[in-house]
């Protein structure tokens, strides 16, 4: 009886290129996520070497600059790119041939397709309901970060960062973003995908079932009636409906976001109590305004009784 012999191993050798790319990659979003505060830094290093008499005003230039460029340019780029695919036509999946059936009978093939087709059914409605679910979370957090914004905006909550003061509604909108971009990548480019699998594999046996099962043909129905016909130019499918949406919520905390930064400074301050003066204080202030003359009481008099007048001669 012949024995198999075991695999070995392979041996993971330490290769020091591999490892400082994989911190390089790992790097790279939060390099992009800083990079306004790290160009305001910059900005306000240089301006300090160059002897400018206001490089903090340098600093926050260039830092909310960058801010603003990103917050403008993000949701303007996803409208474009849903446009743009909605112009391109999108090819149907090519037809494949099946695989050789031997010793099954054309009643027991065709039972088989149509439970494969319904599992695949099953398995779209199950992606949908998956989608569907996190569009309602991003629905959700949207509303929350809003409101978590005009609370800081009514209590005018601050936050001081290397000198620099910014309003915290500012930064809750931020997280927003980060948050509402996350959920972007969960639905459009994970669970939209498989989707999209599980529809082609679909409209792939109801495409090859066509002549003898033509009852198959749920896939591309609802395929046929999901574009969005705009303007007579634009086809948006499901895909590009998806960037809408999200460039939709994005461009609203985008607005705010910069609706913030740019109205919080020019708000009033909150009236806050004098500070008690100290004793040296309050002696420098009395050397330097004179205090009003301190008029002293007057003595009361006694009244003279007969007992203490002098006796007269007679």
């Amino acid at each position: 009886m012949a024995t198999s012999t075991p695999l070995p191993k392979p041996t993971e050798t330490f290769d020091l290129k591999v490892h400082l790319s994989r911190i390089g990659y790992g790097l790279l979003p939060f390099l992009v996520l800083a990079s306004p505060f790290i160009a305001g830094l910059v900005s306000f290093e240089i301006a300090k070497i160059w002897g400018s008499p206001v490089p903090l005003v340098w600093g926050k230039g260039v830092g909310f600059g960058c801010l603003y460029f990103f917050l403008t340019v993000l949701p303007v780029y996803m409208l474009g790119k849903a446009l743009q695919l909605s112009q391109t036509k999108h090819d149907a999946p090519a037809k494949s041939p099946d695989p050789p059936q031997a010793g099954l009978g054309e009643k027991q093939i065709d039972d088989q397709i149509i439970d494969i087709w319904k599992t695949s059914i099953e398995v779209q409605e199950h992606f949908n309901d998956l989608e569907l679910r996190i569009r309602n979370f991003a629905v959700t957090l949207l509303v929350a970060i809003v409101g978590a914004t005009a609370f800081s905006l009514k209590e005018r909550y601050l936050v001081s960062i290397g000198g620099i003061s910014f309003p915290l509604a500012a930064a809750v909108l931020c997280a927003g973003i980060i948050g509402w971009l996350a959920f972007y990548f969960m639905d459009m480019h994970w669970y939209q995908r498989l989707l999209l699998g599980s529809v082609k594999h679909s409209v792939r046996i109801e495409k090859d079932r066509a002549v003898t099962t033509p009852e198959l043909g749920l896939s591309r129905a609802i395929g046929d009636e999901s574009p969005w016909h705009l303007w007579g130019r634009f086809n948006i499918h499901s895909s590009e409906k998806i960037t809408l949406f999200y460039a939709a919520g994005l461009s609203v905390l985008s607005i705010l976001t910069l609706m913030v930064l740019i109205a919080t400074p020019s708000l009033p301050p909150e009236p806050s109590a004098a500070p008690a003066s100290s004793p040296a204080t309050k002696t420098a202030n009395d050397a330097n305004f004179p205090s009003s003359p301190v008029v002293a009481p007057v003595p009361a008099q006694k009244k003279s009784s007969a007992a203490d007048a002098p006796a007269t001669k007679k």
